[in-house]
């Protein structure tokens, strides 16, 4: 029995690396898919009435910034997941995971979609 458990440590170890590269995987589409509209929506922004001095232009840069930080913050975190420095990427990973929710909440209750 002791030689079956030891025979299923490799696949099981396998199988973790393949679900840590898919989850990553997935996770990096979706910071890329934030980042396009988010630069899609900084890029249609305003039309010609809309300058530097009205009160509501300020709120289009806010967001990319925003999603910009929370972006750079979920690529450092998923690169450093695959070094072995482990744990340091749950912090940042969280702060990502809480721009991204405040971006949502900005752009959607802002009344831009």
């Amino acid at each position: 029995m002791d030689t079956t458990a030891r025979a299923a440590e490799p696949s099981r170890a396998l199988w973790r690396s393949v679900a840590r590269v898919g989850v990553t995987l997935a996770a990096v589409g979706a910071i890329g898919l934030w980042m396009l509209v988010s630069f899609f929506l900084w890029g249609f922004r305003c039309d010609e009435s809309c300058g530097v001095g009205d009160a509501e232009h300020w709120r289009w840069t806010g967001q990319l910034v925003l999603s910009v930080l929370g972006g750079s913050l979920g690529v450092v975190a998923l690169t450093l997941g695959f070094t072995s420095r482990r744990r340091a990427y749950k912090p940042l990973l969280a702060l990502s995971a809480g721009c991204a929710i405040l971006w949502i909440g900005w752009v959607f209750g802002s009344g831009t979609f």
